[in-house]
């Protein structure tokens, strides 16, 4: 008698069915995951931005001209993050905001068509608060929504 060599149909149907439960799971996770670091990594220019703002301040001894944009007074280079991308590649639109001189609020909104849609919007101040709209909300109050 010649034995058979290979793997029947139900073996095969029994692996793709767990290989598709395992692929379920870890895709919506694997996406979580991408956005908590994007989000990570716009804090962390918030961050940086702040810093180079309060060089620009300890120079000019206001805050009037800085600027995000390239050009003079730009304290980043860039109004989107990542710094300098285009289209479909900006995750967050990055303002600031000057009240009237002596203080500071940065804002990063999510792009609406990007993959951070729907994450809320992160907000940083010359006073150290932080907000996040974890609701997914366009802006945040400081106080009010979720500190990062």
């Amino acid at each position: 008698m010649k034995k058979n060599k290979g793997f029947t149909l139900m073996e095969i149907m029994v692996t793709i069915t767990i290989m598709a439960i395992l692929i379920s799971i870890a895709v919506p996770s694997y996406r979580q995951y991408i956005t908590k670091g994007n989000r990570a990594g716009v804090q962390s220019e918030l961050m940086q931005i702040a810093s180079a703002l309060e060089r620009y301040k300890a120079l000019q001894m206001t805050y009037t001209n800085a600027t995000l944009e390239a050009g003079a007074g730009s304290v980043y280079g860039s109004d989107v993050y990542p710094k300098n991308a285009t289209g479909s590649k900006i995750l967050y639109t990055l303002s600031f905001a000057t009240a009237p001189s002596t203080t500071w609020e940065l804002r990063a909104v999510p792009n609406s068509s990007g993959p951070q849609k729907g994450n809320g919007a992160l907000a940083l101040n010359s006073a150290g608060q932080t907000c996040w709209s974890e609701s997914g909300a366009s802006s945040c109050s400081f106080g009010t929504d979720k500190a990062w």
